[in-house]
């Protein structure tokens, strides 16, 4: 972790990569165009390389800015995937509560992890489509069994609604900034000075288009 020297009365500022993955289809870019306030869509493209959102949050006394990454989910771009998960600094796994396949296939995106991103990597696992209750094929207690048994935090989020994904994403912020507290030197994590941020919960967001 490259550090700064952060002068008093200055506010620290932490900045990660997050990265999504998971199978096509699991609502990765309808979650951070949700998050990005465009609101949700049933027409949406399938992402063509890679997209992200830079996000800042106030947490606590600090300042975490998150660069989340929507990665394609297609088998035709794994070979992509050490490009994105490189220096990573934490992994939000998707899966649709209504397909159990992609579901299974998290196994192989948590081996993609193990390949190329760090070995540190802070995980998370996002089940998303919860307003689809009566379609669930996959139980709240199944998921959470598998984020424990690969050390990840579970949440639950719905595009369509909105439900979960603005306490989700915070969560992986706070998450982020405890271990680089604990630990100096977290993997992507940078440290330096940064405005303050005049509203609290004010977020402040950067969307860019797809990377081929």
């Amino acid at each position: 972790m490259k550090s700064k020297r952060v002068k008093k009365g200055q506010t620290k500022c932490y900045r990660a990569k997050v990265v999504m993955v998971g199978d096509s289809g699991v609502g990765k870019t309808s979650i951070l165009l949700r998050y990005d306030g465009q609101g949700f869509t049933s027409c949406l493209s399938q992402t063509l390389g890679a997209s992200f959102i830079s996000s800042t949050i106030r947490c606590i006394d600090s300042n975490v800015e998150l660069n989340i990454w929507d990665t394609a989910g297609q088998e035709r771009f794994r070979s992509m995937a050490p490009l994105y998960l490189r220096n990573a600094t934490a992994a939000i796994l998707v899966y649709d509560i209504t397909r159990y396949e992609t579901f299974r296939n998290l196994e192989s995106w948590v081996t993609e992890l193990e390949r190329h991103a760090p070995l540190d990597v802070t995980k998370f696992v996002m089940a998303n489509k919860s307003d689809l209750e009566e379609c669930r094929v996959i139980s709240t207690e199944e998921g959470r069994e598998f984020a424990e048994r690969i050390y990840a935090t579970y949440f639950e989020t719905s595009a369509m609604s909105g439900r979960g994904i603005e306490s989700g994403i915070k969560s992986v912020a706070e998450e982020l900034l405890k271990k680089a507290n604990e630990k100096e030197g977290e993997p992507g994590v940078k440290v330096g000075a940064d405005p303050p941020i005049v509203d609290a919960d004010k977020k402040e967001h950067r969307f860019c288009c797809n990377i081929i």
